[in-house]
């Protein structure tokens, strides 16, 4: 497998596009962290009157970084940007990626026949092909560490999220289920132990997650330092 492998191994790239998956992976490290020292700020020693502006602000830079993080992951590799095919994964992570930050300034559009319904619609579209895409992007990338266990771990955390959603709708159908108090009582019971669930289930995909890309960031590190090794050898004439 290996010697199938090697033409396309991270380490026998180009090495400023694997340093390039590196940035990425580090700037998505940081976005996190930084959303969680803004939730931070905001929750302890933000003034009341400014927490609006200063949320809008996060939320801007959390969103900037992000974008960043995707644009360094999904870079064009040099050894196919001459074969490359019209329409690739790597092109549609990046275009979801940035309609995902264009269409919410597109609801304060005060036009009367702006289809402001359908821009929700087109948000959960474009998010959820950026998520998957992306993933599949960092199993593909897995494989040319290669790391079959990675790919496995970043499989599972995918669907995992998709699992995520499933007890979240129930809960939501059985909180408006029925409009006696009685039923809604043990309806409202029954959801908030489906969400506690939930949300437990969620911590573990997201350090799972976070996980994952910091091997990912290690290995994207490694790769790019035996492939910079590989080009200067290979540039190194013979004696």
């Amino acid at each position: 497998m290996w010697m199938s492998l090697r033409g396309i191994l991270l380490s026998e790239s180009d090495p400023d596009w694997v340093k390039r998956l590196h940035r990425g992976t580090q700037l998505l490290l940081l976005d996190f962290a930084f959303a969680i020292l803004g939730a931070i700020l905001i929750q302890f020693f933000a003034p009341a009157s400014a927490i609006g502006s200063i949320e809008m602000v996060l939320l801007m830079t959390i969103c900037g970084i992000w974008l960043l993080g995707i644009l360094c992951l999904t870079a064009r590799e040099p050894r196919v940007a001459l074969i490359e095919d019209p329409v690739t994964l790597r092109k549609v992570v990046r275009l979801c990626a940035l309609a995902a930050l264009a269409l919410p300034p597109m609801s304060f559009i005060s036009v009367p026949s702006f289809p402001k319904d359908l821009l929700g619609v087109a948000l959960i579209g474009v998010v959820g092909v950026s998520y998957f895409g992306t993933l599949i992007f960092f199993r593909r990338l897995a494989v040319r560490i290669p790391d079959t266990r990675l790919a496995e771990t970043t499989t599972s955390i995918m669907w995992g999220c998709v699992v995520l959603l499933v007890p979240m709708v129930i809960a939501l159908g059985l909180a408006l289920a029925t409009r006696s108090s009685r039923a809604s009582a043990g309806a409202f019971y029954f959801a908030s132990a489906i969400i506690f669930l939930e949300a437990v289930v969620c911590f573990f995909i997201v350090i799972s997650a976070l996980a994952c890309l910091v091997r990912y960031g290690r290995a994207f590190k490694h790769a790019a330092a035996q492939a910079r090794r590989s080009a200067i050898a290979t540039q190194t004439p013979v004696q």
